[in-house]
């Protein structure tokens, strides 16, 4: 099915979809962006994201119009869809403003929301479990206070997913220079072992995933005890289990870090129960 667009509100086809080159998103990467997919029809954890793409928007100092309206223009481009399961992406930039860095006059942000159709990665991936590659990528958060937003400023995940491919692996865990694990290239990291999993915490950088947050649940449900903390990259290769969560691909498997296996090199007991539990909150 055909791609849908909306700008301001305003539905179109992909085609007809234009927004300004002097646009600071275009320009600069000045705006913050949420992902999702459908689940029969419905954004799946659309609360959210709405919450996160609010708490992005705010720590940019972008102003966000009334939850309502997002709803409504949301609903009016996966209505021209139904029938079909949907990707969704809203972007929402600080719009047009004068020439420069500093967002001078840039008073009418510009909200895009595109649903195309859902693709996920083929079956043998979640059956046999992927190939990764260490990249270092420090995060640069501090003072900046994007821990909770997605920037639409993504050249550090490109670069490092490009990297990845280039070593022959499928994707990429980021690493501090510390060599801690910070998150994939567009996902959230977990290791296991034994009863236990462990997830690198926001203020390492990670992203705070909405997937991620329904693992832990998941997790915490099956028996599992969740802990957020570093996780050395020296230390992986000792762990029974390796898995990625994002919105999209849901739960995924990392079967080889670098070449070398992780627990036996399949996929493990703890990563099918969840994907299994996660599968069902979908269906």
């Amino acid at each position: 099915m055909s791609t849908v667009v909306s700008i301001n509100g305003d539905v179109c086809a992909e085609q007809e979809a234009r927004v300004s080159v002097f646009d600071r998103g275009f320009l600069y990467g000045d705006g913050v962006f949420e992902v999702m997919r459908t689940a029969r029809g419905v954004p799946f954890q659309l609360d959210a994201h709405l919450l996160r793409l609010r708490a992005g928007a705010q720590a940019i100092g972008i102003a966000l119009p009334a939850e309502a309206s997002l709803r409504r223009e949301l609903q009016a481009v996966l209505d021209r869809r139904a029938g079909v399961e949907s990707f969704v992406r809203i972007v929402v930039t600080r719009g047009v403003g004068e020439s420069g860095v500093l967002p001078v006059g840039a008073n009418a942000p510009t909200r895009v929301i595109i649903a195309t159709d859902l693709r996920l990665p083929d079956a043998r991936v979640y059956e046999q479990g992927l190939h990764a590659a260490t990249v270092v990528a420090e995060a640069c958060h501090g003072e900046l206070g994007l821990e909770d937003g997605k920037a639409t400023q993504y050249l550090r995940n490109i670069l490092a997913l490009r990297i990845a491919h280039a070593r022959g692996a499928q994707d990429a865990l980021l690493l501090d220079t510390m060599g801690n694990v910070i998150e994939g290239a567009t996902s959230n990291v977990f290791v296991v072992r034994g009863f236990s999993a462990v997830t690198p915490a926001s203020s390492s950088g990670a992203l705070s995933g909405i997937t991620r947050g329904v693992a832990v649940k998941l997790l915490e449900r099956m028996g599992m005890t969740v802990h957020y903390a570093a996780i050395p990259i020296s230390e992986v290769a000792g762990v029974d289990e390796c898995f990625l969560t994002s919105s999209i691909r849901g739960v995924v498997p990392v079967t080889t870090i670098d070449g070398r296996k992780v627990g036996r090199g399949v996929v493990g007991p703890v990563t099918e129960g969840l994907m299994a539990a996660y599968a069902a909150l979908l269906s």
